[in-house]
């Protein structure tokens, strides 16, 4: 990666003892939490009352600086220049001689400052010398995710049972129709075992499925149960052929009626219906029955002349039939959304991701609170540094490591295989030798079965301030935060940036 592409576009103001104090904050607070704020205290003593007197800076009044007199120090630090802070001792020296401390004082706030010195002398005089990235757009916050609307649907309100609102006899029937799907152990299963995601994906559309039956077709929660899409009433308890055959001829075109009812609500345009317009959601509905009718009728096809075909089941010959007259449908479809608007150009990816690197500080640099109280920042908890991070890095995977497929960081953990509590359906972030690797395992990817497990190695790419990805990626870990990133909070951080 170029580190000019990184940095062009973004406006730039010079380092100040003010900007080198919060870094070595920054620094104590990642290296000596427990310690920080004492060395801190002591620091901003040398510094605000004896060192900057000696730079011409008005001594205190007080034993205790008023608030206006914290501020204007705060002002006065940002005046100070890198060339003045190498001669920081000589400043304070003329404090003491002014101030007329006690050589006890003298000697703990004259430490305190020679330790801030050095650790600024061991830094990379690039981080101190080169000039420090800011962005207005950032701290401006113009941007609205109502600008970025890729369609003119109206927001509809959710229909779907919520698990709270089942009853315990449905709850425990969603419940094993997730286990047959996912349990390789399961006895006399005909399908085959689906990725835990799929089967989750599919028990959604399930609930969606009978969350219309409850709130618009008012069948009572006490009568709700997955017979209620895929009925296979007392098929099992009858002898007569040809009754048998009658009884699942009726099924299948009870089901064929009950999907086209759901996809004339689903397509219907608000109030009385969802106003869906894309054919993969009427596939979704014949494969949403197709997935419970495969349970249904488990025990019921002839496996050993079908395999697992369901041949001699109609409700499934039904419903294949219905998919397939929507597959040339799908196929010739153009989407609703307007995809253009769904993009970035790459100049505009490598800003926004640099952007949120400068986040991650343990103050805040918004340009209306720096005008209103007339200092630069002001500190941060620790809940949202760790969001700052966990943000960065998010954007730095997609941009420095482009994933193969996006469940590879939708499910990624911090972490190592040996861990007890590992879960093989998830990929794994852990550091190994120096180096950070994403470890991906069969069950984790959805091409797992083709490339199997798979150890990517992440870059550690070096910044224009010194710093390199890996320290981010150490800092996060540090934090310690489980701070859930969702799409609503991901979509507003980008598009206040842009």
């Amino acid at each position: 990666m170029n580190n000019e592409q990184m940095v062009r576009g973004l406006k730039t103001v010079p380092i100040t003892l003010a900007d080198c104090f919060l870094r070595y904050e920054q620094h104590l607070r990642a290296s000596s939490p427990k310690q920080a704020d004492i060395t801190l205290s002591q620091l901003s003593t040398a510094i605000d009352r004896f060192t900057l007197p000696g730079w011409g800076f008005a001594p205190f009044s007080g034993d205790r600086p008023t608030k206006a007199e914290q501020i204007a120090a705060q002002q006065f630090r940002q005046t100070i220049s890198l060339e003045q802070l190498e001669h920081a001792l000589e400043a304070q020296e003329k404090g003491f001689g002014l101030l007329q401390p006690s050589a006890s004082s003298q000697k703990v706030y004259r430490s305190a400052l020679k330790k801030f010195l050095y650790w600024y002398r061991q830094q990379d005089q690039r981080l101190m010398k080169a000039a420090k990235l800011t962005s207005t757009k950032f701290s401006r916050g113009h941007g609205r995710v109502r600008t970025k609307l890729l369609t003119t649907k109206r927001h509809l309100l959710p229909y779907r049972l919520k698990l709270e609102e089942m009853p315990s006899s449905l709850l425990e029937e969603i419940n094993k129709l997730y286990q047959f799907w996912t349990q390789p152990t399961w006895e006399n299963r005909v399908p085959k075992i689906i990725r835990p995601g799929v089967a989750q994906n599919y028990q959604d559309w399930v609930r969606g499925f009978l969350g219309w039956l409850y709130h618009h077709e008012k069948i009572p929660l006490d009568e709700l149960n997955l017979s209620a899409l895929v009925p296979i009433g007392t098929m099992q308890e009858i002898n007569d052929p040809a009754a048998l055959k009658r009884e699942a001829r009726e099924a299948a075109e009870q089901v064929n009626a009950l999907g086209n009812r759901y996809i004339q609500w689903l397509v219907a345009a608000p109030p009385t219906g969802r106003g869906c317009q894309s054919p993969k959601t009427k596939a979704m509905v014949w494969s949403t029955l197709s997935f419970v009718a495969r349970h249904q009728y488990n025990n019921e096809t002839d496996s050993d002349t079908y395999g697992n075909s369901y041949q001699d089941i109609p409700v499934i010959k039904t419903i294949r039939v219905e998919l397939k007259k929507l597959r040339a449908e799908v196929r010739q479809h153009e989407g609703i959304s307007d995809e253009s608007k769904s993009w970035l150009d790459w100049e505009s990816v490598l800003k926004l991701t640099e952007q949120f690197r400068q986040k991650c500080v343990s103050v805040c640099f918004y340009k209306d609170l720096s005008r209103k109280l007339g200092v630069r920042g002001m500190p941060r908890s620790a809940t949202a540094i760790a969001g700052s991070f966990q943000l960065y890095i998010l954007f730095a995977m997609l941009t420095y490591i482009p994933p193969r497929r996006i469940g590879e960081l939708q499910r990624l953990k911090l972490g190592k295989r040996e861990n007890p509590s590992f879960d093989p359906r998830h990929p794994y972030l852990y550091k190994e030798d120096g180096t950070w690797i994403i470890d991906v395992t069969p069950l984790a990817c959805k091409t797992g079965k083709t490339y199997g497990r798979q150890r990517l190695r992440l870059p550690d790419l070096v910044f224009e301030d010194g710093r390199s990805f890996y320290s981010y990626l150490g800092a996060n870990g540090e934090f310690g935060q489980n701070r859930t990133l969702s799409l609503k909070v991901f979509s507003c951080m980008t598009y206040r940036i842009l």
